[in-house]
């Protein structure tokens, strides 16, 4: 199950809350009884309202999206009724402090399916939706790059496909929970966008794609060329990241970044691209 960092969790239900653009209500349940959380500083803490009062029921669903997301380990939809409204609702399962969680992610459907035009707002609602589907599981929520998932997906996909080699760039922040520690996870998240900033900038024009994996590690699949000319651009990335000036109230600090590069073979699958390349990150950290 998904068990999310602190920056990811107040990314998707912190300030700015990104997934409520895509969706009519995000909110938190919590598995074993069903109350709804509001999402502080220190975690979520639980309200006294229920998942069920969405459905205007005073007890829980027999068919519980967010119980059945838990106990299967994997996200679950259902379609659902109530006084005339139809809503759909996505229960993404996670795990915060040995507790278990769902994100849940509420369509209101009504006005897309009750209508004169009803078959082209079908049509119309299938692409909304297929195109929300897949903002959700292609990116992750804090930094808009994709998701591991996603990433490993599209790997394999190109290594089936043949074609030029393909390369894996594994960058780890240096010390981010120090960062986050002495300097407070305001200033943490701020490392970590101004990284994936550099990042975005440094991948245009390359053919390659960035996905951030848990907490400060990133990863990029580096398309054709060879191994030292990524390896030299992956030294650009940490240089240009190494020179930003962070300020905090009156201090001023710099970070940096370990990064190992590894090519992938066509008959190797991505979990073991990604130890090798992590490997040979964790061999030149220790020069």
């Amino acid at each position: 199950m998904w068990e999310p960092t602190w920056e990811q969790m107040n990314a998707l239900l912190g300030e700015g809350k990104p997934l409520e653009a895509l969706f009519d209500q995000v909110r938190l349940v919590e598995a074993e009884t069903g109350r709804v959380c509001a999402w502080q500083a220190n975690g979520p803490a639980a309200t006294e309202q229920h998942c069920c009062r969405l459905w205007n029921r005073s007890v829980r669903c027999s068919d519980c999206a967010a119980q059945k997301a838990c106990a299967a380990g994997q996200r679950m939809a259902k379609l659902d009724y109530s006084n005339e409204q139809y809503y759909l609702l996505i229960a993404q399962p996670l795990r915060w402090q040995g507790a278990d969680y769902a994100l849940e992610l509420v369509t209101d459907l009504t006005d897309r399916l009750l209508t004169q035009d009803g078959l082209a707002q079908r049509e119309s609602f299938v692409q909304d939706l297929s195109r929300q589907l897949e903002a959700v599981s292609e990116h992750e929520a804090f930094t808009g790059l994709y998701s591991k998932a996603y990433l490993e997906h599209e790997v394999q996909a190109r290594l089936a496909q043949g074609g030029q080699p393909l390369y894996l760039a594994v960058f780890d922040i240096d010390n981010f929970r120090y960062i986050n520690e002495f300097y407070g996870h305001v200033q943490g998240d701020a490392v970590l966008l101004k990284f994936t900033e550099l990042l975005r900038a440094a991948l245009a024009g390359t053919g390659g794609f960035a996905a951030r994996f848990d907490g400060d590690e990133f990863a990029v699949v580096l398309p054709g060329g060879d191994l030292d000319a990524w390896n030299a651009w992956a030294k650009q990335v940490q240089r240009r990241f190494a020179e930003y000036l962070f300020r905090v109230a009156e201090m001023r600090f710099h970070a940096s970044a370990s990064v190992g590069v590894a090519g992938i073979g066509a008959d190797a699958d991505f979990a073991q691209a990604l130890e090798e390349t992590r490997a040979r990150r964790a061999a030149k950290s220790r020069k």
